[in-house]
């Protein structure tokens, strides 16, 4: 009489064929998730340089916007009325007026205003 019970080997075979397929179904898995991770990393970059290009086109822009308002003030435009050419308001001239020379000059060496009164020292005397 002939019994029907697997060898070890075959066990053992068997065993392993399910341990593989499972891995394999595992790496498929996670081949997957790795291609998403990429996709989205990915994404963040070609994001990240579009915006950059934007702020550079902004920026741009903004100095284009500064010349033509500098030019109006040059050819002596009161201020209301550079608003209503542009149709701007009082805060975005005040944004796009450049700087005087000297208000320029005194922002970049963060320096008090000297125009209302003799210069002194940090001491308090008269230079």
């Amino acid at each position: 009489m002939s019994t029907s019970t697997p060898s070890r080997s075959s066990t053992k075979a068997s065993a392993r064929e399910r341990a593989r397929a499972q891995r394999i179904a595992l790496d498929v898995e996670r081949a997957r998730r790795d291609e998403q991770i990429e996709a989205a990393a990915a994404g963040f970059y070609e994001a990240t340089d579009n915006a950059e290009s934007l702020r550079e086109q902004i920026r741009q822009n903004e100095v284009a916007m500064t010349r033509a308002v500098q030019a109006l003030i040059e050819l002596k435009e009161r201020p209301e009325r550079i608003q209503s050419l542009l149709g701007i308001d009082a805060a975005e001239l005040r944004r796009l007026k450049p700087p005087r020379p000297r208000a320029a000059a005194r922002a970049a060496l963060h320096m008090p205003d000297t125009a209302h009164g003799p210069e002194s020292d940090s001491d308090g005397t008269e230079a």
